[in-house]
Formats: C-alpha cells, sequence, structure tokens
C-alpha cells in the first residue's frame, strides 16, 4: 500500500508480506530525495492496511488484525489497539481532520 501526502513532499508505504521487521513496517519517505523519514513498526506481523487522513496529519495501520494510530509528522504511536481486545481489524478509514478513526472487525 502507497500513500501520497497532500503536500505531494512524502509518501507512506506499507509492505504485507516478509517476515523481517523491514517486510513489516509502514515507512515514511521524502518524495524529493527519497530519504527514509521515519519507519513505525508495530506487532510482529506484516502491515495489511493503511490509510492516512485527507488532511495528512494521521496515519493509520492494520498488521495481524491490531491497529495502530501514528502521528504522520513526528512518526510517535498515538493509539493502539490489540486484536485480542477488539477482534481482527479488516477495515479501517480516517476522517478529514485525522480526529476520527473508523475499524471494523471480524469476531
Amino acid at each position: 500500500t502507497v500513500h501520497v501526502f497532500p503536500d505531494g513532499e512524502r509518501i507512506a508505504t506499507g509492505v504485507s508480506a516478509g517476515i523481517d521487521a523491514a517486510n513489516r513496517s509502514v515507512t515514511i519517505y521524502n518524495v524529493s530525495d527519497g530519504a527514509l523519514l521515519h519507519t513505525l513498526l508495530h506487532g510482529s506481523l506484516p502491515t495489511a492496511l493503511l490509510e492516512l487522513s485527507p488532511c495528512g496529519r494521521t496515519l493509520a495501520s492494520v498488521a495481524g488484525g491490531a491497529l495502530a494510530v501514528w502521528d504522520a509528522a513526528s512518526g510517535r504511536l498515538e493509539h493502539a489497539l490489540d486484536a485480542d481486545a477488539t477482534g481482527l481489524v479488516s477495515a479501517v478509514a480516517v476522517s478529514e481532520g485525522g480526529d476520527l478513526i473508523v475499524a471494523s472487525t471480524v469476531l
């Protein structure tokens, strides 16, 4: 999964294959020079879903059915929901301002 930030200056990628850390993380790159800005790792499984808020402020990722919500500018993990507590997250959407995350689960 790849998302281009609204400013066109960064991209976020989520890899859905592999078992090593590089293949289960979310990465944010600078478009102009390809520099890696952030590596976001949550859980031990590959990233299955990745959603960026339309404003580019919030990034949501799902790995192993667990949801993680990130500050896209700093790469800081803001919230996490464990799949054991919520069921497996199968879809996620982020509101315009990035302040509302909606996820559907499979119990």
